[in-house]
This record gives structure tokens, C-alpha cells and sequence, in this order.
């Protein structure tokens, strides 16, 4: 069964050589069974692997990507959630201008304002 050889390489070598099975066959089967686990990214290089470019296609677009997409759009809100977040004094000199506009403190100083 694919629990017992899908993952372990000297077993699928030996259904290759003792059986002649073709390797996209052996990587079809992967495919599937990776599809059976929820492991989407091995079932996608199995496809590819196996020559079935539509079935990886639709794959990448059905599960990887937008998975992909929520992951970078949640890892941008939480660097904004962050940086909200962060005290005052490390954005402003604390004189109602950012510190940005005039340098560091020191400088703000010795301009006279």
C-alpha cells in the first residue's frame, strides 16, 4: 500500500527495476497519495514529476497559491499591525514632528526651533 513505499526511495526503486513500472506511473501514485495526506506542495512536484501539467495547474491555482496570497497578505497586516503598535517616541521627536523630516534630536536642537 502507499503508506508503506510512496515515501521511502529504495522501495520505489525496487517497484521500477523488479516490476518495470514506468516512473510517471510511480509518481501519479505519490501524487495521489500526498493528495490523500493534505500535502499539497509534494502532490504538486509529483504532478509535475509525472507529466500531468494540467492536474499541477489546477493544484497551484486551487490550493498553493491562495494559500501563498493569505500568508504574504497576513505576514503585510501583521508588519503594519506592528509597526502601529510601536511607541510614539520611535517615530516622533516628541516635538510634533517626525523625526525624519528633521534628523535626530540633536540636530532639532541645534537648529533653534
Amino acid at each position: 500500500t502507499a503508506p508503506q513505499w510512496a515515501e521511502d526511495p529504495q522501495l520505489v526503486g525496487w517497484l521500477r527495476g523488479t516490476l518495470a513500472l514506468p516512473l510517471a506511473w510511480l509518481h501519479s501514485a505519490q501524487a495521489l497519495w500526498h493528495g490523500y495526506c493534505r500535502r499539497s506542495s509534494l502532490q504538486l512536484l509529483h504532478l509535475i514529476a509525472a507529466g500531468d501539467w494540467q492536474a499541477g495547474h489546477q493544484l497551484a491555482c486551487s490550493s498553493i497559491i491562495p494559500l501563498l496570497a493569505l500568508a504574504a497578505a497576513a505576514g503585510a497586516l501583521g508588519g503594519t499591525a506592528a509597526a502601529a503598535a510601536a511607541p510614539a517616541e520611535d517615530n516622533w521627536t516628541g516635538r510634533g514632528q517626525p523625526r525624519h523630516y528633521f534628523g535626530n534630536d540633536t540636530d532639532y536642537d541645534r537648529e533653534g526651533f
